[in-house]
């Protein structure tokens, strides 16, 4: 089932406090509106009862799609830097609903699963939406290494990411995105070939998709957080 709790949320425009539901669980299996509502960027939207701010609740839940055979761990973005502990958590949780710690008919969905962990709205937006285009999210990665190494003055913001926005048969629509408020800032088209070659080139890509899959954090920022890039704190916009 999708799970609520009541929080205490401040404003981020006026700085009142307020209670509001904030979701702990999404079954999308159950719930598919939910899901629609993640898509379209409206889910966790609230409007402060003082001054009338429309703003969004951070993401801090687990999602699940049976069908689709998804399992999400979304945490706040101002959460990035601390990536590996996200990790450590998500596996636990894991752990105890589908996994080693679970009862057995539990494990056997869990079997079905793809574990994902991400920080902030529009990265797991992007999961969700690459799982109905039938893109694999780690060549969607590559990809976007692919580009920033091709494209010249294509540059990552400190708190601004590549996303897949959306595809086609022939082209992928990729964003440069702010982290916290989902902010679009540029979008342009990739040719489909260049996904399909980089899925197709094993050898070339083979140790870099390792190093993305060595944790359900599959996203790029994984290679390069070493180097010391962080994500935008606060609620978003």
């Amino acid at each position: 089932m999708s799970l609520f709790s009541t929080i205490s949320v401040t404003c981020p425009a006026c700085g009142a406090q307020s209670e509001m539901e904030a979701a702990e669980s999404v079954n999308a299996d159950r719930r598919p509106d939910l899901r629609e509502a993640i898509l379209d960027a409206s889910f966790q939207r609230v409007t402060c009862p003082d001054c009338g701010e429309p703003f969004r609740l951070e993401p801090d839940l687990n999602y699940l799609d049976v069908g689709r055979g998804q399992w999400i761990s979304a945490f706040a973005s101002a959460r990035l830097p601390d990536w590996v502990e996200g990790e450590d958590d998500a596996m636990n949780a894991f752990a105890i609903s589908y996994g080693v710690r679970a009862g057995t008919a539990a494990q056997e969905v869990g079997d079905t699963l793809q574990t994902r962990v991400v920080f902030g709205w529009p990265a797991m937006r992007e999961k969700i939406l690459l799982a109905d285009l039938g893109l694999d999210d780690v060549t969607a990665e590559l990809m976007k290494l692919a580009l920033m190494r091709g494209l010249e003055g294509l540059q990552l913001e400190y708190g601004v990411d590549l996303r897949v926005l959306g595809a086609d048969a022939g082209e992928i629509e990729v964003g440069r995105q702010r982290a916290g408020s989902g902010e679009v800032l540029e979008v342009f088209g990739v040719p489909r070939e260049i996904f399909d070659d980089i899925a197709g080139d094993a050898e070339s890509w083979g140790e870099m998709r390792r190093d993305l899959t060595a944790g359900p954090f599959v996203d790029l920022q994984r290679l390069y957080m070493g180097e010391g890039r962080s994500a935008p704190t606060g609620v978003a916009g």
